[in-house]
């Protein structure tokens, strides 16, 4: 182990009193965090900085024990000779990637906003400061902090070193100290004990003493806490969470952040190489008025009108995507200006992405602005063109008809349809075929039926493929549910992977865009201006479909209005929190603003990379500022743009720039010189700050290697960096990766950049195609080879540290999917020793402990669930209880009182905090309690609502709910006596199903059931008894309805009418389960009212669903009549009969229908669901009877509902 300081502190000379006070409450950290004198070297710069003094700070940089290196910025390195040592001093880190900590020390008055942009100016390559320090607050004592600034800084200081060595992090010190008694009262011992043993956490010495210590869960919580290690503490975080005791979880993590609050320490802090994230820059440090944000915030638009949702805009973005010379721009500039346009002088052609707008009109003659993105044609902006692609967005596909030919699908439509849809999950694709001018009317019409054909044969193919796998994973898991052989496909998953996989497989499949199976290209002449409007038509119609573009919304004022303030600034970026406030000055709230971000993003009109590290604080307000920086690397006809830029260069900077040229253009390395000259020294710091964006998508690895650029390896170069022979002792693992489809240019720059990602690795050969790394102790390697049909991963070192550094790589690659979302890939993974080949999803689930025994064979079949229904049970309950324990707070107390329990009743169990008092309270009181969840949630539910806490009473009916959900069905058979009268008995608490009359009881308690048939034939429909969710006896159901919770029923549709009608006059309508009991029970309501029932009409009506009643009356005419409520009226299944139902109140008006017809008026009533679904549909039919008769409520009383034929008398009124 190589010795030497583990933190090298670099600042100015002048601070020399701040960095003792620093590494003097280093050395003094308490809970066993402080550090040795000789771990920390301190290397002041100084004005006139010697060789000496340089060749000693490189040299110690390099020694391997260096984990940190803290760079102390303040206004004395900010020029000078002290500005290159530095410099020297970072690119060393860098070059020997050592992480960086680093800190701003300055008076500040501006919320470090002039700091910030002095010191960018001097290291754009540096990171964003972990701390702000302001020299006159060292000593001051944070908020609700226990410790001062300085200490403050050192323990954050500390915390990311513990990053770098493995230590366990200070908070999660605390939190298994605060958490001890609880975590072993509650975790699941036994399985923890076999997983931690299988990752590696645990010797099998280790879990034998434990299991023989007198307390084991409190023994494994101290053997961790003795251990201080980050990776055994993760470890446990992770299986508890794995096998559903995610309260664990919480409660840890609550006192992680606890503790970090009580000592200062971020949440999130740290910069990796490479990993740039949060980088310096404040929109402020760019505006000429660095107080402009402050003012704006404090003077809002006082014309600004909260309400108004008049003034709003649409906005599509349409991008145009093709072949170079297919015409794209042409057609974009003849859609906007209604006329030809087809003449594009050389030099005005596209480089890049060219951004613009015109306005189309929907079929109602709205307005929508099209938002264009003309990306050109040439394969190399292919790489950038993939960042700039987002859903929603209608994608204009360019093929030049003159120029196709079927066997260059690929090169001039395979690849671009790849690209968007492997990039957009169900994307709008608009088939243009252009120069038809070029071809007769036949050609034309053969030109897009060839064009056409092959679209569809190629997505038919890719669906096909899909379709295939999806069956696969069907058989598996029918052969796996009738107890037969799983194929070897599937060997190593569960059947909940298989499962998973089958839906992520449909998910991909219904993705897919649903226009090219029925493809029709729309053939245009941008010289003729033939097929223009028609295209534009086409757009028009498209724009309306929701489903494709939810993103075409009205934009609200506020939201254009913030999009104004965002395009107002002077500057290249903002951060977040800059539009936060703009949007408070117009009254919008900071999560409104997000959405507005992202909505601004998704139409084109800002950039706002929230999802991609070290981006998501950033706002670009004008995406061209981007793409101009873009073009000036990454151009295809980048020699002679480079030769340019030479020729206006001095005589002297030319030849420095030449040779920068020739290492740009051989080896894609991009030095500090050559930046500065292609982009400019104002373009300089956005280029840095854009580095997260670019790694992210493999544009650029590290700060100066551009793939694009790279050359292919030699062989003989792979052979020097990886011999053929594996060395003795060693495995090499093999990773293969094929696709369903082409794979899309730049997913191989992607997982490199992951694979480069990975730490302590150092790069031994790194070329267009093949990528060799060793760990830092050069005992493992991997080599990543790209193919045109796939990709190839070899992984080399002792046996099972392979195959897990092959489950680290395959995860790296899953990763890649973020961008790649709507791309399907499978692989294998393998090697010599080892007798299986694992599929990438079976080594991705796999737990770590378990793979190289999976690898072997050791398992037979499928693997089995995770956990039992029982144990999903219990996890349910805990982790659901633990939210009641925290909502609860101090108040514990008097539920632990009301519930008969004492609190002494938790003196065996020392806890901390008032959850984990009432967590264990409710344990104890549920552990004493004889029945099962469902009782005790009933009763705890009563008791909540004793003591005042209605909100938590909600939850627990919730719980209760859920958990009557994932009860198991018992299935039992019942005693029977003359064929009708069944009887048995339920032993407590459960699910059962009875087999021979197919009924259901759910019950918390033992229970005696009986049930009598009026006959055989009436087990076919049985009605349901629901009762409320306060009683101990649950609805009797059917096997079908329990199983796959379809809960229907049987129902009645009943109509109640007036005794006497006039001329206008209301019908009752009531949707109700099918007893008589209920009938009478809504008749004796509406006889109070002067109505009587007619015949009621049975239909099958499902549990809380809604249902809309349409009538229409006819004579000679039919019109609908209003029925009320609109919005439809939900089922509920219930047999109560002291109670009132909604109804639906039908009004007629019968002077609507001529005079002579209105005593003989039939009635449609239509019942139907939600969806448009018919439920029941009957005819009533009213027929007077003359003068003097009784109404049909006297005749009828007492002997039972009126039929439908029975005639009713309307009496004609004047009035």
């Amino acid at each position: 182990m190589e010795t030497g300081p583990s933190v090298v502190i670099l600042s100015a000379a002048e601070d020399e009193a701040f960095i003792g006070a620093l590494a003097e409450e280093l050395v003094h950290l308490d809970f066993g965090y402080s550090l040795c004198k000789k771990d920390i070297f301190c290397y002041k710069v100084t004005g006139t900085p010697s060789d000496d003094n340089h060749t000693q700070l490189t040299s110690t940089l390099n020694l391997g024990s260096v984990k940190l290196v803290v760079p102390v910025i303040s206004r004395h390195l900010l020029g000078g000779q002290s500005s290159l040592t530095v410099t020297l001093g970072l690119e060393t880190a860098v070059r020997n990637n050592k992480p960086r900590y680093v800190i701003w020390l300055d008076q500040n008055s501006d919320d470090f906003r002039a700091f910030g942009t002095l010191v960018m100016r001097q290291y754009p390559m540096l990171e964003a400061p972990a701390k702000q320090v302001q020299r006159n607050s060292i000593d001051w004592a944070m908020p609700g902090c226990v410790t001062s600034r300085l200490k403050a800084i050192a323990l954050n200081l500390r915390d990311a070193l513990c990053r770098q060595t493995g230590e366990l992090r200070l908070q999660c010190l605390r939190a298994l100290t605060n958490t001890g008694e609880f975590l072993a009262d509650n975790m699941n011992l036994k399985s923890l004990l076999k997983r931690l043993e299988h990752e590696n956490q645990l010797r099998p010495a280790d879990v034998k003493s434990i299991n023989a210590n007198m307390t084991p869960g409190r023994c494994l919580i101290d053997m961790l806490q003795k251990r201080k290690r980050q990776e055994p503490y993760d470890q446990l975080v992770n299986i508890l969470e794995e096998d559903g005791q995610g309260f664990l979880v919480k409660e840890m993590e609550h006192c992680e952040q606890l503790a970090e609050k009580e000592y200062g320490i971020d949440r999130h802090q740290g910069s990796q190489y490479g990993q740039q994230s949060k980088r310096v820059g404040h929109v402020a440090q760019q505006n000429k008025d660095p107080h402009i944000l402050t003012k704006q915030r404090d003077q809002p638009d006082s014309n600004t009108n909260l309400d108004d949702e008049q003034a709003q805009s649409k906005i599509m973005k349409t991008v145009f995507i093709g072949q170079a010379m297919a015409g794209k721009t042409s057609l974009w500039q003849s859609l906007s200006r209604h006329q030809p346009f087809f003449h594009i002088p050389v030099i005005d052609r596209t480089v890049g992405v060219r951004v613009d707008s015109f306005v189309i009109h929907d079929t109602e003659n709205n307005c929508v602005e099209a938002s264009i993105w003309d990306f050109a044609g040439q394969s190399t902006y292919h790489y950038v063109q993939r960042v700039l692609l987002t859903p929603q967005a209608l994608h204009v596909l360019t093929v030049d008809m003159s120029r196709y030919k079927s066997e260059e699908f690929q090169e001039q439509i395979g690849t671009w349809l790849t690209s968007i849809t492997s990039h957009v999950t169900n994307p709008a694709i608009l088939v243009v075929g252009t120069k038809m001018d070029m071809l007769g009317d036949k050609d034309v019409e053969a030109a897009c039926s060839l064009i056409e054909r092959d679209i569809q044969v190629a997505e038919h193919s890719t669906q096909t493929k899909l379709r295939e796998e999806i069956l696969l994973c069907q058989m598996a898991l029918d052969a796996a549910d009738s107890g037969k052989d799983v194929p070897e496909l599937f060997y190593g998953l569960s059947s909940q992977d298989i499962l998973a996989k089958k839906e992520s497989l449909e998910k991909l499949l219904d993705g897919r865009p649903k226009s090219l199976l029925n493809v029709q290209v729309i053939p245009v002449s941008n010289k003729t201006y033939q097929g223009i409007e028609t295209l534009r038509t086409k757009m028009a119609e498209m724009v309306k479909d929701k489903n494709l573009f939810p993103s075409v919304q009205e934009m609200p004022t506020l939201w254009k209005k913030l999009s104004g303030l965002i395009k107002g600034r002077e500057c290249t970026h903002l951060q977040v929190k800059d539009c936060q406030y703009l949007g408070a000055s117009i009254g919008m709230r900071e999560s409104d603003v997000l959405k507005a971000l992202n909505h601004l993003h998704m139409t084109g009109q800002i950039l706002f990379y929230s999802h991609i590290r070290g981006m998501e604080d950033m706002v670009f307000p004008d995406p061209t500022i981007i793409l101009t920086l873009f073009k000036r690397i990454f151009r295809h006809d980048l020699p002679g743009y480079l030769d340019r830029i030479a020729k206006s260069l001095s005589e002297h900077a030319r030849v420095q720039f030449t040779k920068d040229v020739m290492l740009f253009l051989k080896e894609g390395r991009a030095t500090k010189s050559f930046l500065k000259n292609v982009l400019g020294d104002d373009n300089i710091p956005v280029f840095y700050k854009l580095l997260p964006l670019m790694q992210h998508f493999g544009l650029c690895f590290g700060s100066e290697i551009f793939p694009t650029e790279l050359p292919a390896a030699q062989p003989d170069e792979i052979a020097h960096c990886w011999p053929e022979i594996v060395a003795s002792g060693e495995e090499e693992v093999s990773v293969s990766i094929v696709y369903s489809q082409e794979p899309p240019l730049g997913l191989n720059e992607t997982m490199v950049s992951r694979i480069l990602s990975m730490e302590q690795t150092t790069c031994r050969l790194l070329a267009r195609d093949t990528v060799i790394i060793h760990t830092e102790e050069n005992s493992e390697g991997i080599m990543y080879r790209h193919f045109s049909t796939h990709e190839e991963i070899r992984i080399r070192g002792e046996l099972e540290k392979a195959w897990q550094r092959a489950q680290v790589v395959v995860r790296l690659i899953d990763a890649c999917r973020d961008e790649f979302p709507a791309l399907y890939l499978k692989g294998s993974v393998e090697s010599k020793r080892t007798a299986r080949s694992l599929t990438i999803e079976a080594v991705r689930q796999c737990r770590t402990g378990d793979l190289l025994r999976m690898a072997m064979g050791h398992f037979k079949g499928l693997l089995p669930s995770v956990r039992s229904m029982d144990v999903v049970a219990k996890n349910f309950i805990d982790n659901r209880l633990y939210q009641v324990s925290k909502a609860l707070g101090e108040g514990w107390m008097r539920l632990c009182q009301e519930l008969g329990l004492d609190s002494s009743v938790l003196d065996n169990t020392p806890v901390v905090g008032p959850t984990q008092d009432a967590f264990q309270m409710l344990k104890v009181w549920r552990t004493r309690n004889d029945h099962g969840p469902l009782h005790q949630l009933l009763l705890l539910g009563k008791t909540l609502q004793t003591i005042g806490r209605l909100d938590q009473v909600a939850v627990v009916h919730e719980i209760y709910k859920e958990y009557w959900d994932i009860l198991k069905v018992t299935p039992v058979r019942p005693g029977m006596t003359g064929g009708t009268h069944w009887s048995l008995s339920l032993p407590g608490e459960g699910k059962y199903l009875c087999t021979e009359t197919g009924l259901g009881v759910v019950t918390p308690c033992p229970m005696h059931v009986t049930y009598t048939l009026a006959s055989a034939e009436s087990t076919s429909r049985l009605p349901i008894a629901r009762f409320p969710w306060e009683s101990t006896v649950e609805p009797v159901m059917q096997p079908a309805c329990m199983l796959e919770r379809d809960l229907r029923r049987n129902g009645l549709c009943v109509v109640f009418a007036p005794a006497n009608f006039t001329r206008v006059f209301q019908l009752h309508v009531y949707i109700i389960s099918n007893d008589v009991r209920i009938v009478k029970h809504l008749q004796e309501l509406e006889r109070e009212e002067g109505y009587s029932s007619w015949d009621p009409e049975p239909c099958v009506l499902k549990v809380g669903e809604k249902y809309h009643l349409k009538v229409t009356v006819r004579n000679e005419t039919n019109i609908n009549v209003l029925t009320r409520p609109e919005e439809g009226i939900p089922f509920v299944d219930t047999f109560q009969t002291g109670m009132y139902y909604k109804k639906f109140r039908v009004n007629v008006n019968a002077t609507e229908h001529r005079k002579g017809q209105r005593s003989n008026l039939e009635f449609d009533l239509h019942l139907s669901t939600a969806d448009h679904e018919t439920v029941c549909n009957f005819n009533l039919t009213k027929v007077a009877s003359g003068p003097g008769k009784r109404s049909p409520h006297d005749d009828h009383r007492g002997s039972g509902p009126l039929s439908t034929t029975d005639a009713l008398n309307i009496e004609e009124s004047e009035g």
